[in-house]
C-alpha cells in the first residue's frame, strides 16, 4: 500500500470517529435526539364498609406525583367494586389528554397505586330460647330463638334456624342453635357475608317442691358501660313461713354479646 493510501484510510477513520463523538455530544447535551417521558403516578381513594348487599364504591383519586405538561389534563376512571365480605383493589386507569383532545399519554410514565374496598361482615347474633316445666314424664323441647338487639338482617334476607335440645327427666340440659343459613331475596346462600354468633339456651324439668328463682334480662345496644339487671322473682315453690332469702345478681356485659 502507498503511504498516499494509508494516509488517506487513517484520515477517513479519524473522519468516523469525529463523527460519532459529535452525534453522542449532541444526544447527550442538547437532548436532541432523547426524549424522556415524564412520571405520573396516580392512586385511587379507599374505603371501608359494612356488608348491607349493595356494591362498595369509591370514585376518588389524586395524583401525587408528577407534573402535566402545559395544556395537558388527566381522563381517570376508577372502576373498582366490592359486594360480598372481602378485600379487592380500587382499579384505576388513565390517559392524558392536549387541548386539542389528543391523547397523548405516550409522552408520559404512568404509574398506578390502587387503593383497597374492604367489605366487612354484618354481626347477627342468635340467641336459642330457655325453658322450663314441671316434670311430667314428656320431653321438654323448645325451638325457638330471638336475635339480639344490634343484630340487624338486611331487607329481604331470610334466616333459617334449628334449634336442638331435649329433656324428659328432672334436670336440665343445653338448648343448642345447631344449624342456621341466611339466604338473599333470590335465595342465594349469603351467610358467609355474616358474622354469626349463637348463644345456647338452657331446658330445665324440675319436681314439685323445687325452689326456682329467676333473675330478669336486660338489653341496649353498647355504649361502652357496663350492662346489668338486678331484678328477681321466685318461678316455682315458696318459702316456708318465717324464711327469708337473700339474692344477689352478679350478671354484667360491656361488649356485644350475650
Amino acid at each position: 500500500m502507498k503511504k498516499s493510501g494509508l494516509i488517506n484510510l487513517i484520515c477517513s477513520l479519524l473522519a468516523i470517529v469525529v463523527l460519532a463523538v459529535a452525534v453522542l455530544l449532541v444526544m447527550a447535551f442538547n437532548g436532541i435526539l432523547i426524549v424522556e417521558s415524564n412520571e405520573l403516578v396516580i392512586t385511587s381513594s379507599s374505603s371501608i364498609a359494612t356488608y348491607d348487599g349493595n356494591p362498595l364504591t369509591d370514585k376518588g383519586w389524586r395524583l401525587i406525583k408528577g407534573e402535566l405538561k402545559e395544556g395537558h389534563r388527566l381522563s381517570v376512571t376508577v372502576s373498582g367494586s366490592q359486594t360480598g365480605v372481602g378485600i379487592s383493589e380500587n382499579y384505576v386507569t388513565a390517559s392524558v389528554i392536549n387541548k386539542d383532545g389528543a391523547d397523548v399519554s405516550k409522552e408520559y410514565s404512568i404509574i398506578y397505586k390502587p387503593g383497597s374496598l374492604n367489605v366487612r361482615a354484618r354481626e347477627i347474633i342468635i340467641n336459642a330460647n330457655s325453658d322450663m316445666k314441671l316434670f311430667d314424664g314428656q320431653a321438654l323441647t323448645n325451638n325457638g330463638y330471638t336475635l339480639s338487639a344490634q343484630s340487624s338482617l338486611i331487607q329481604g334476607h331470610e334466616l333459617t334456624v334449628t334449634i336442638d335440645g331435649t329433656i324428659t327427666e328432672i334436670g336440665e340440659a343445653l338448648n343448642r342453635v345447631s344449624y342456621y343459613k341466611i339466604t338473599d331475596v333470590h335465595g342465594n346462600d349469603v351467610t358467609k357475608n355474616y358474622n354469626v354468633k349463637t348463644n345456647d339456651g338452657k331446658l330445665i324439668v324440675y319436681k314439685q317442691d323445687t325452689l326456682i328463682i329467676e333473675s330478669e334480662g336486660n338489653q341496649k345496644y353498647y355504649d361502652g358501660t357496663p350492662l346489668t339487671k338486678d331484678n328477681w322473682y321466685i318461678k316455682n315453690g315458696s318459702l316456708l313461713y318465717e324464711h327469708n332469702i337473700n339474692v344477689e345478681i352478679i350478671g354484667t356485659i360491656t361488649d356485644v354479646g350475650s
